[in-house]
């Protein structure tokens, strides 16, 4: 699998969300089981323990109602003090029926239990409220409050063993949602830690690996810029640098290529062809058009060489030296032929000359 610098990003990134993402749905998990803890703690155990509250506070009413219509001394206030006891037992009942619904089984063996105790109660203020009403003294119905005492205090036992143990459920409740919030910090934590180390890493690895393959890519140009056409780079990663070094490397390989030629052109083969990569390969065509040149000249040379004075030197521009020497050579040699031949007319025409006289000389002797 090709590993590119582009596949590397989208998995690092891609793995980072995703653990966002995780974070992020454990988060809202755990919030929301925070939420129904508390909603937990606050319709159980707080509302239990607010019903039970209001039971004392109704109890309390009762007796205090009962010990106020005692010292009552007259007929009006009796019977409002009475109303307040019938109130506040409408309103016990009221809750007791309340919290029975909500109550766990301890709780309910417990209203039970006070219940009973409360019936007892009631029974015993009602013969106190019948001696008041009926008018005896007030000593006469204290000592009737007074044996219902010990109902009272069971009663008032009761109702502070269901505070108790609310209490204990409350605190249990509270200690759980504490936990649940102390693991839930800690899983939120320990993937936080996660994503930073492995996002770390990640950065990491893609900038080595980037930075490791242009180091080598940049090592390799350097090279070529110095004219090191021997140095090479092995090792490079399967990505988009990689892809770079091997470019320069196939460029190394073309470089070499033409070095060769020159080399071979600089020893005087003219032999050799030059490759041409692409139509853009402004290198190969120069070469190119420099070997057709080079046998053109030497083509040339040779035919002068061969005593051929008629050949006509073409220099490619005005600064072709080499044409532009070849031009003047051939024109040179042309004027030292030329230079040549009126010599050689002239001896020969002395020659004709010195026989003529030589002739006639001969003739005059006989």
């Amino acid at each position: 699998m090709r590993l590119t610098i582009k596949l590397k990003l989208v998995l690092g990134f891609g793995l980072v969300i995703a653990l966002a993402a995780v974070s992020s749905g454990l988060g809202v998990s755990n919030l929301g089981q925070l939420h129904d803890a508390m909603a937990g703690v606050v319709d159980g155990p707080a509302e239990r323990q607010k019903q039970i509250l209001q039971m004392q506070v109704a109890f309390v009413t009762m007796v205090r109602a009962e010990k106020s219509m005692i010292l009552a001394t007259d007929a009006e206030t009796i019977r409002r003090y009475d109303g307040e006891i019938l109130g506040g037992r409408d309103r016990l009942q009221r809750l007791m029926s309340d919290y029975r619904n909500l109550a766990t089984e301890d709780g309910r063996r417990r209203i039970d239990q006070f219940a009973a105790d409360l019936s007892r109660f009631i029974a015993s203020q009602d013969r106190v409220r019948d001696a008041v009403r009926a008018g005896v003294n007030d000593g006469q119905a204290a000592e009737l409050s007074r044996q219902g005492r010990s109902l009272v205090d069971s009663a008032n036992n009761q109702l502070d063993d269901l505070v108790r143990i609310n209490e204990q459920l409350m605190d249990t409740a509270v200690d759980g949602t504490n936990q649940d919030y102390l693991r839930a910090r800690t899983v939120l934590l320990s993937l936080l830690a996660v994503s930073v180390a492995i996002a770390l890493g990640i950065s990491i690895w893609i900038a080595l690996s980037v930075s490791r393959g242009l180091g080598k890519a940049l090592g390799l140009a350097q090279a070529v810029a110095q004219g090191d056409l021997d140095h090479r780079v092995a090792g490079a990663a399967n990505d988009e640098i990689g892809d770079v070094v091997a470019a320069l490397d196939r460029m190394v390989l073309n470089l070499r290529d033409t070095v060769q030629v020159a080399e071979q052109i600089s020893l005087g083969d003219l032999s050799v062809q030059a490759k041409v990569l692409s139509d853009k390969d402004t290198l190969g065509h120069a070469l190119t058009a420099m070997l057709t040149n080079l046998r053109a000249t030497a083509g040339v040379a040779d035919r002068i060489a061969q005593g051929d004075l008629t050949v006509q030197p073409k220099r490619l521009s005005d600064k072709d030296t080499l044409g532009m020497a070849l031009e003047t050579m051939v024109e040179k040699l042309r004027e030292v032929v030329a230079d040549a031949n009126a010599a050689a007319e002239n001896v020969a025409a002395g020659s004709q000359e010195l026989s003529a006289s030589s002739e006639q000389l001969s003739q005059g002797a006989t």
